[in-house]
């Protein structure tokens, strides 16, 4: 009997050991993982930092940190409703985790950022993982339990790695946060480290001028919001920043729109976000603007960044932010071979869709200095070719009709 006695509280110790240590690791996961995409939670992302910072010092290790951020993640929340957001950020979460390895520390350093500790890893290691993550996250199909339609986004990397100078761990922090900034005025979906801001060259982007225009954009107070536009486009034209080209697509727009019915307030923004459609231009070399000749590589891919320079600039102004998802927007296709996000079909916003047959049309149908302009049947002829595949459609052939007299 006292063997069997024994035996009952050693089984008993064992279990209530067992069940210590169960509880003991779930608080640990509650107070080390971030509740929604169970990645580590910004407290231990600094914890981890920390450790790993004075242990790859110590030893002359190698040690990489990555910082992203989804980008233009608030316009995934106003299109789609914060569930689709919060599935998108559960799997970039996932993504995360099977691109890196186990003894990686991938964290949620809040809201759409995220963030990894690379122990062991060169810089020129790190940045190869990072364009792995960022190519893969726009090969990515987004798509919620409960949407019928998939959802495409691309994030920006800032990258940083340990060297001499580098003295506390905040400042490794501070290096791919600088890293993560240059690659969001890159125009984002780019990776970049805190040593990669460009020299000045004829094709970078006039961060000056790009500047100025934010800042004259903030100058606009609560006073004239109910005025916002007419001072927008009086500033613009007093610049020569404000062209024939915006002005027809703002009104053929805005006719399109009125034709499928769209609610007044929304005719509104799609016809100050046809005026301000090419706003991104304006940091963008002439030379590259105006070229008669076929544009490089690298001239073509800086001029696609147009639409995100865009909406970066009229994001900055609280009452221009509706008008910024059309204007980043305007060049996808509804085949979803268009940029910046290649979006497809309705994923594209119906301002953006309706803004991209009339830029298309003004653009055929006016001289180019590429090219000049094409006859209207022509460009009927164009726009036929495009319908479902560039462009919506419905709106398109709705268009055809409206540009005929239908």
């Amino acid at each position: 009997l006292e063997k069997m006695a024994k035996q009952k509280n050693s089984s008993l110790v064992k279990r209530l050991r067992q069940e210590l240590e169960e509880t003991s690791q779930k608080l640990k996961e509650v107070t080390t993982k971030d509740g929604l995409t169970q990645l580590y939670n910004h407290r231990h992302f600094y914890e981890m930092v920390s450790h790993e910072f004075e242990r790859c010092r110590r030893y002359h290790h190698p040690l990489s940190l990555l910082m992203m951020d989804v980008d233009y993640f608030k316009s995934v929340n106003d299109t789609y409703g914060h569930q689709a957001g919060d599935f998108v950020l559960v799997r970039m979460g996932e993504l995360i985790r099977q691109s890196t390895r186990t003894v990686d520390c991938a964290a949620r350093y809040g809201g759409d950022e995220f963030a990894v500790i690379l122990p062991e890893t060169t810089l020129s290691q790190s940045i190869t993982l990072a364009n792995r993550i960022r190519k893969r996250v726009e090969e990515e199909v987004f798509l919620p339990p409960s949407g019928k339609v998939g959802i495409h986004v691309t994030v920006s990397i800032g990258v940083a790695s340990l060297a001499e100078t580098v003295t506390t761990s905040d400042e490794l922090i501070t290096m791919a946060d600088k890293g993560l900034y240059e690659a969001k005025k890159r125009g984002r979906a780019t990776v970049c480290t805190h040593k990669d801001i460009p020299p000045e060259s004829p094709l970078a982007v006039n961060a000056p001028r790009l500047s100025e225009l934010i800042a004259k954009i903030h100058e606009i107070t609560e006073e004239v919001k109910k005025g916002y536009l007419d001072t927008i486009i009086s500033s613009l034209q007093g610049q020569n920043l404000l062209n024939e080209h915006s002005l027809k697509v703002s009104f053929l727009a805005s006719q399109l729109a009125e034709r499928l019915q769209v609610p007044e307030a929304d005719i509104a923004r799609i016809r100050a976000a046809g005026l301000l459609h090419d706003l991104g231009k304006v940091v963008i070399d002439e030379k590259i603007l105006f070229k008669k000749g076929k544009l490089t590589s690298q001239e073509f891919q800086l001029l696609q960044r147009h639409p995100n320079l865009g909406a970066q600039i009229l994001q900055q102004a609280k009452f221009t932010e509706q008008e910024a998802p059309m204007v980043l927007h305007h060049h996808e296709r509804y085949d979803g071979y268009g940029y910046p996000s290649r979006l497809k079909g309705t994923e594209i916003p119906v301002g953006a869709r309706i803004l991209g047959i009339a830029e298309a049309w003004d653009t055929m149908t006016n001289d180019q200095p590429y090219r000049p302009a094409l006859s209207m049947e022509k460009a009927l002829e164009e726009l036929h070719r495009g319908v479902g595949t560039q462009f919506d459609p419905d709106f398109a052939k709705l268009f055809i009709e409206m540009v005929q007299g239908a």
